[in-house]
């Protein structure tokens, strides 16, 4: 949470709101029932290790390569 608020700062949005955006980013996920596509967001919650250090590392070389923005790597 400490890098949303951050971000957010940055960015003049409240840490739920980068949250929120983040989760749309990098975690949006496509499924297909029965021919038809459906989109939904994967909660953060339900990430396994391996796929919560992919979504910390996405969005810490995001925020440094896009917005400029040096996150602690603490």
């Amino acid at each position: 949470w400490a890098w949303m608020k951050i971000i957010g700062n940055e960015l003049g949005y409240s840490k739920n709101e980068i949250h929120d955006i983040l989760k749309y980013k990098f975690l949006l996920r496509e499924e297909i029932n029965d021919g038809e596509t459906n989109e939904y967001i994967k909660s953060t919650s339900t990430l396994t290790k391996k796929e919560f250090t992919k979504l910390t590392q996405d969005v810490y070389f995001w925020a440094n390569d896009t917005l400029n923005i040096n996150l602690p790597n603490d």
